[in-house]
């Protein structure tokens, strides 16, 4: 990222109120479960997300922390590994917010996420 960009900045900020675990590659297989049956990831092999987590960093979230709001600028991904999180989605031209809590799916041939 560079340091010049702002998604670049607004990403740091985003990243720098969480607390970082570690690699991605300690939680490969973790991360094949959510993805490996995704259609995104069809053509992807175990062995194709364990590289993929090489690129890949762990953080965690306190319960109620906002990990990212509606209209950041940012060039990440994330994935919910383990918890629930709140969906709170801007109407547009509207005050009031469409709300969604998803939990993440560990069963490799189900979706990702689960809505309540």
């Amino acid at each position: 990222m560079a340091q010049d960009d702002p998604s670049a900045v607004a990403d740091q900020h985003n990243l720098a109120k969480l607390e970082r675990v570690g690699a991605g590659t300690a939680i490969a297989g973790e991360i094949f479960g959510l993805v490996g049956k995704s259609q995104f990831f069809t053509e992807f092999s175990q062995e194709d997300i364990s590289i993929l987590a090489g690129y890949m960093e762990v953080y965690r979230a306190q319960p109620g922390e906002i990990i990212i709001r509606e209209g950041d600028a940012g060039d990440f991904m994330m994935l919910i590994v383990d918890g629930e999180n709140d969906i709170l989605k801007k109407k547009p031209s509207s005050r009031t917010a469409a709300h969604d809590r998803r939990r993440p799916r560990h069963d490799a041939g189900r979706d990702v996420d689960d809505r309540r």
